[in-house]
């Protein structure tokens, strides 16, 4: 398994530039688990991520749980990419539902990135506001002369830099959309990557 890290401000160019777009690091990381493991801990550390469900009142629904398509009779199939795809009569009501879910902030006062947004590959978005605060917790901890970690590696700071300028990224296992498949001009390209990611 692996968590593929997207630019949501640059997907709209992945198409267009083709395979050179993955190997610009403030376009995309990919990491294994364990590496992702290591961020995580990392990001925990210096005080840009936290871990939501600390905050929880009602541990059997969390809030930042993602709606079951099978809640809105929806079946499911593969598609061409081997992926679960569900459909249904309310098919757009669960879409709209796990899209709220996939960019929600909890405690909408707490900074940082909700540590859950991180855990799995699921089409998670971390905001560009989540970036933003977790580069500030960053920068103070370098600033008290914490050194960088290890686990950011070369591009992380440089990806979450990014994506703070922008809109966020997605944390998924992603597949872009083929031009013929954008009926307006590229725009899908955001919606494929999170349309191949869940459930599957």
């Amino acid at each position: 398994m692996r968590f593929d890290l997207y630019n949501r401000a640059a997907l709209t160019t992945l198409v267009l530039i083709g395979p050179d777009w993955y190997a610009r690091p403030a376009n995309y990381l990919r990491l294994s688990v364990n590496r992702m493991t290591a961020l995580c801990d990392a990001l925990l550390r210096l005080g840009m991520a936290y871990d939501a469900a600390s905050f929880e009142q009602d541990r059997d629904r969390p809030a930042f749980g993602l709606p079951r398509p099978q809640d809105y009779g929806l079946t499911a199939t593969r598609d061409e990419y081997g992926d679960t795809v569900w459909s249904g009569r309310r098919h757009a009501e669960f879409e709209s539902a796990r899209q709220v879910a996939l960019r929600r902030h909890v405690p909408e006062s707490q900074p940082g990135i909700p540590l859950h947004k991180l855990s799995t590959a699921l089409g998670w978005i971390v905001d560009g506001a989540e970036c933003g605060s977790a580069l500030d917790g960053y920068r103070a901890a370098r600033s008290r002369d914490v050194g960088h970690p290890r686990a950011f590696g070369d591009h992380f700071i440089t990806f979450l830099a990014a994506c703070t300028a922008g809109t966020g990224f997605v944390v998924g296992r992603a597949v872009p959309a083929r031009p013929e498949q954008d009926g307006d001009g590229g725009s899908g390209v955001e919606s494929r990557v999170l349309a191949a990611v869940p459930n599957g």
